[in-house]
């Protein structure tokens, strides 16, 4: 947990090494296993006593991860922290790490540590991008959106902005602290001119980017649109399925046809969260459209 405070070098490869061990056995991270024992049970993630289960090494991890939001609160805190410790070294996370070798090996040569996940993000949508490692690299962006310091280059960026902003104020270690919530807290202390640092914007950007690519990656989309996006935009994926739902939220539309008040509200907060109105670069299909006439 200290690992950047520690200066001494030997010290660090040996946690380094410790690491890479704990992290490809779950069973070896006591207290995530005393808080996810029931979790990994219930979502069929591994059974410590079967060994031919689904999962008994760092597929548990990655399993849990895939349905974060349907395990308890002590287990979801756990699952959150190992996360952030992940994004430290592609090597943590053994599942992406093999599902991306080729393409770290295409995108992102010579990049280490936090950096390759940055760089493996902003491919994603290349047509050059591995199948298997765009799904893992959801799996991440659906932790990040949760947590926001999953994202360790956001968090670092953005650390003093955050703090100097309160952006966190109401939030514990305990709770969520959900990506779109630290997003508009300092989006709303940039336009009243609170000058934020230019690594911390250009994150947000990125960042703000990623929740308009994927609405999968806002709970309240799927919640509250559930029935929307079955009737209306079971065709769609990705950017265009919110194109679709924002087309369907338009007043002039029949009254069958349009969406329901909920669905509209979490609509209007992801286009709030994204901001796409000041920058429609953030939108991908508007920056495929435009790309010609720009």
């Amino acid at each position: 947990d200290n690992r950047d405070l520690i200066k001494d070098l030997i010290c660090k490869g040996q946690i380094t090494r410790i690491e890479t061990v704990a992290f490809s056995d779950f069973r070896l991270i006591s207290k995530f296993l005393q808080s996810c024992s029931n979790d990994i049970v219930k979502s069929n993630c591994g059974r410590l006593a079967n060994r031919n289960s689904k999962s008994t090494q760092g597929d548990t991890l990655s399993c849990l991860q895939m349905s974060i939001t349907q395990h308890s609160d002590a287990c979801k805190k756990e699952i959150f922290h190992i996360s952030e410790l992940q994004a430290d070294n592609i090597k943590f996370d053994r599942q992406t790490f093999m599902a991306c070798s080729d393409d770290v090996k295409k995108f992102c040569t010579d990049l280490r540590g936090p950096d390759i996940y940055k760089c493996l993000m902003k491919n994603k949508s290349s047509k050059q991008m591995s199948k298997k490692c765009e799904n893992q690299l959801n799996r991440r962006s659906a932790l990040i959106a949760n947590d926001f310091r999953i994202s360790r280059g956001f968090a670092k960026a953005c650390k003093e902005d955050i703090k100097l902003n309160h952006c966190r104020k109401g939030t514990s270690d305990d709770k969520d602290i959900r990506l779109a919530q630290i997003l508009l807290c300092l989006e709303a202390a940039n336009k009243n001119n609170t000058k934020l640092l230019p690594d911390c914007l250009a994150e947000i950007f990125d960042h703000r980017k990623m929740l308009m690519d994927d609405y999968k990656l806002s709970p309240e989309i799927i919640i509250d649109c559930a029935d929307e996006l079955g009737r209306f935009c079971q065709d769609t994926e990705g950017a265009q399925t919110i194109h679709c739902l924002m087309e369907h939220s338009k007043p002039r539309r029949k009254k069958e046809l349009r969406v329901s008040a909920q669905c509209l509200r979490a609509v209007e907060n992801l286009i709030k969260v994204t901001d796409v109105g000041s920058d429609w670069r953030v939108d991908p299909v508007l920056r495929r459209a435009c790309k010609p006439v720009v």
